[in-house]
Parts: C-alpha cells; sequence; structure tokens
C-alpha cells in the first residue's frame, strides 16, 4: 500500500545552536555565515510548534510542551507518532542527542553544561544515554568530531 502522509525526520526540521560557521565561497574565499535559526515549515503546525519549543525554549518533556501548546499529551504524542513515524519521546532523545553532537564537535563546553543545555539530569546520565545510542563515549565522540581549529570555523 502506498504511504500517504510522508513522515518528518529529524533532519528535515533541526536548528542548529550555532550563530556563525565558516563556509568557503566558490572563489576560494572563507566567510563567517549567519546560521539561520528560523523554523524551517515542515508541512505541519503540530511539528513546527514543537520544534519551536525544542529549540528556543530547551524545554524536552512531552507533559511540558503539550501544557505550553495547550493541548492534550496523549494527543500531542499520538500526533507526533503520526507524523514522525516514532514515538514522540524517541524523537524528543533523538533530538536532543543531535544537539548534543553539535556542541561536542563545534564548541568547548564541557559535557555537565552540555548536560544542563539539553535538559539531561546530569553529566553521567547525558553520557550513559549518549554512548548506549550513539556507540562511542561524548569524549570519544568529541575527539573524532571536533576540528582542530573549531574556534576558527565555528560561533556559538
Amino acid at each position: 500500500m502506498e504511504e500517504i502522509l510522508r513522515k518528518i525526520t529529524i533532519d528535515e526540521v533541526y536548528i542548529s545552536p550555532l550563530k556563525r560557521r565558516r563556509v568557503r565561497r566558490e572563489d576560494g574565499s572563507e566567510i563567517m555565515e549567519e546560521v539561520p535559526h528560523a523554523i524551517r515549515p515542515s508541512g505541519s503546525m503540530i511539528m513546527d510548534a514543537v520544534v519551536q519549543i525544542l529549540f528556543f525554549r530547551r524545554v524536552f518533556q512531552i507533559n511540558q510542551i503539550a501544557r505550553i501548546l495547550g493541548v492534550d499529551p496523549v494527543k500531542l504524542a499520538g500526533a507526533m507518532q503520526i507524523l514522525t513515524g516514532m514515538p514522540m519521546q524517541d524523537f524528543l532523545n533523538i533530538f536532543r542527542l543531535y544537539l548534543v553532537q553539535e556542541y561536542l564537535a563545534c564548541t568547548d563546553l564541557s559535557l555537565s553544561q552540555i548536560a544542563a543545555c539539553c535538559d539531561f539530569s546530569s553529566q553521567s546520565s547525558l553520557s550513559h544515554v549518549f554512548t548506549k545510542e550513539i556507540g562511542c563515549s561524548p569524549a570519544a565522540y568529541r575527539r573524532s568530531h571536533r576540528h582542530r581549529d573549531f574556534r576558527f570555523w565555528y560561533e556559538w
């Protein structure tokens, strides 16, 4: 059976926490380019509202998001499942891990600072979830993904 609803992916709606990043232009020159923080319309008002809350308010709990939106948490979770094809809690956790990966690769924020930014209860909680889901420790990820001159390439 043909799929009627296209599933919205995190890659489509994710917003980088970076302020600016260095980019190389076609002529070979480099400039610091603003990283857009506007919501990229997904085609769903629900998704766009949830992403706005995730990015601008850094709220990652279903009940809190539902309260902000003034909707029933069970109905919100059901709608998000339909829109993404995954349980809302999984979507929220993956979104947070995208943030964590970018903070690890592009900043010198400590793990406890990143945990606070991404609504983990502690540094150890973040480390546990990260290692389980990504397959390596946050420190190992940072070592293998952060550019040696990351301060030159990124502003946050």
